[in-house]
C-alpha cells in the first residue's frame, strides 16, 4: 500500500494546534465504537476497542485495522470521525482517503492550554494523551450466522392443521423407512416441521425434517423410557408402585438398606406425587381439536410482508468476505 499525496505532504501543511504539528511518524491512540445495526436504525453504545495508527501509514491501513477489530464488517462500510471532543453521533462525518489528514489535524487543533496543563502534570505528551475516536456500524445480519438468519425467513406458525398434517407425514415417512418414533419424539417432529417453510407447504409432498439436535434426542429417550414403563412385568410394577421402597443408606460405615415412604420422600425432594409418563405432562398428550372457523390459514399477514420487503431495502444481499 502506498501512501496518498496528502500523507506525504502532512507535515507541509498548516496545523493550527498549540500542540504543534500532527505527529506523523508516532503512534496516536484511536477508540473504535461498532454500533449494532444499520445507520436508519440509529444504534446507541456498542462495544469499544483501542488500537494505535500512524499518520504516515495512511487511510487504507486505518480501515484495515478497524476491519480487524470489527470482523466481520462489510467492505464498504463507512467510517465515522468526531471532528471535536463534544461533537455528538449525529455530528460524526464520514472519514476517506481524501479527508483523512484534514480531519486529523481538525480533531488535534482542538487540544487546549488545559490538556496541554493536565498531559504535562502527568509527564505525558500530546500524542499520548490525545485520543481520535471513530465508529462505524455493523449491519445484523454480518454479525449473526447466515444458517440463523436463513432459518428465520423460513419460519412458520404451527397451526394445528399443520401440525396435523407433518404428524401424518411423519408417520407414513416412519413407516416407509421402518423408524421407530414414539409419541413425544412424533408431536416434536411434527412441531418442527410444521414450522420450517422448507417442509410440505400446503399438503405438497417435501421433505420430512429429522434434526440431529439434543431436543430430538431427548425426545426419542423419553419415549424409550415410557416404552420400558410399559412393558415392565407385573411383580416390577407392583414393587415400582409400593408404598414402601428400600433405599440404600450408610450407618457407622456399613450400607444399609432401610424401607422409606415413597410419598414422603417425594414431598423432601420437591417432586410430584404421580408418574410424569401416566399422569403427568407427557400422557397422552393430544393437540387441540380446532373447529375449521376457528383453525387461522397458515399465510402472511400484510404487516409481515412490509417489514419483510423493508428489511430486503435495508439489507440488500451481499457477499461478505471472510
Amino acid at each position: 500500500l502506498t501512501e496518498t499525496r496528502e500523507t506525504k505532504n502532512s507535515t507541509l501543511m498548516p496545523n493550527n494546534s498549540i500542540a504543534g504539528d500532527l505527529p506523523r511518524d508516532d503512534d496516536l491512540n484511536a477508540i473504535l465504537q461498532i454500533k449494532k445495526g444499520t445507520v436508519d436504525e440509529q444504534p446507541r453504545g456498542g462495544p469499544k476497542k483501542n488500537f494505535t495508527f500512524k499518520v504516515s501509514e495512511g487511510f487504507l491501513i486505518l480501515k484495515a485495522k478497524i476491519h480487524i477489530h470489527a470482523s466481520p464488517l462489510p467492505d464498504d462500510a463507512p467510517i465515522f470521525f468526531k471532528k471535536s471532543k463534544n461533537a455528538t453521533q449525529a455530528q460524526y462525518v464520514e472519514m476517506t482517503a481524501e479527508n483523512f489528514v484534514e480531519y486529523l489535524k481538525a480533531r488535534w487543533s482542538k487540544i487546549t492550554e488545559l490538556d496541554m496543563t493536565r498531559w504535562g502534570a502527568a509527564n505525558t505528551t500530546a500524542a499520548a494523551g490525545t485520543f481520535f475516536e471513530v465508529f462505524v456500524y455493523k449491519p445484523r445480519f454480518v454479525y449473526k450466522s447466515r444458517p440463523a438468519a436463513q432459518a428465520r425467513q423460513e419460519m412458520r406458525r404451527a397451526t394445528a392443521a399443520a401440525v396435523r398434517r407433518e404428524r401424518i407425514r411423519i408417520q407414513n415417512h416412519a413407516q416407509a423407512n421402518n423408524l421407530q418414533i414414539g409419541p413425544i419424539h412424533l408431536q416434536h417432529l411434527a412441531v418442527h416441521n410444521a414450522r420450517n417453510a422448507r417442509a410440505a407447504a400446503d399438503g405438497a409432498e417435501g421433505e420430512v425434517m429429522i434434526p440431529d439436535d439434543a431436543t430430538n434426542r431427548q425426545a426419542a429417550r423419553l419415549d424409550e423410557a415410557r416404552a420400558a414403563l410399559d412393558n415392565e412385568d407385573e411383580q416390577a410394577a407392583q414393587e415400582r408402585n409400593s408404598l414402601m421402597r428400600p433405599i440404600q443408606l450408610e450407618l457407622n460405615g456399613t450400607i444399609v438398606s432401610v424401607n422409606v415412604n415413597v410419598r414422603s420422600l417425594r414431598t423432601a425432594l420437591g417432586l410430584p406425587q404421580h408418574d410424569l409418563f401416566h399422569q403427568g405432562i407427557y400422557n397422552g398428550y393430544v393437540h387441540p381439536d380446532l373447529a375449521a372457523e376457528d383453525d387461522m390459514e397458515d399465510v402472511e399477514l400484510p404487516y409481515q410482508k412490509n417489514n419483510k420487503e423493508k428489511t430486503q431495502r435495508k439489507h440488500p444481499k451481499r457477499v461478505v468476505k471472510r
